[in-house]
C-alpha cells in the first residue's frame, strides 16, 4: 500500500469502512444485537433473500421474519 492509500484509510471512520464492505458483498449478511436478536445490519442480499426491505431493520428477528419461527438456526443465533 503506498502513501496515498494509507491516508485515504486514515481519513475514513473504521464504521464507515465496515457498513461500506457489508453492504458491497454479494451474499446475504446480517448484524443481530440483543436477546430479540434485533436485525441492526442487513444487506440487500440478505434482505432479498428474506423476501424483506429496509423496513425490517430495528426490529427483532421473528417479528420482521416470523416465518423462521419454525427454523432451528433461530436457536443457534441465541
Amino acid at each position: 500500500m503506498d502513501n496515498s492509500q494509507s491516508f485515504f484509510y486514515e481519513e475514513i471512520p473504521a464504521v464507515i469502512l465496515f457498513n461500506t464492505l457489508l453492504k458491497s458483498l454479494p451474499v446475504p449478511v446480517s448484524i443481530f444485537t440483543g436477546s430479540e436478536l434485533t436485525i441492526s445490519e442487513a444487506n440487500e442480499a440478505a434482505l432479498k433473500a428474506w423476501g424483506k426491505n429496509k423496513n425490517v431493520i430495528g426490529l427483532p428477528l421473528l417479528q420482521a421474519i416470523p416465518e423462521f419461527s419454525d427454523h432451528s438456526f433461530v436457536e443457534v443465533l441465541n
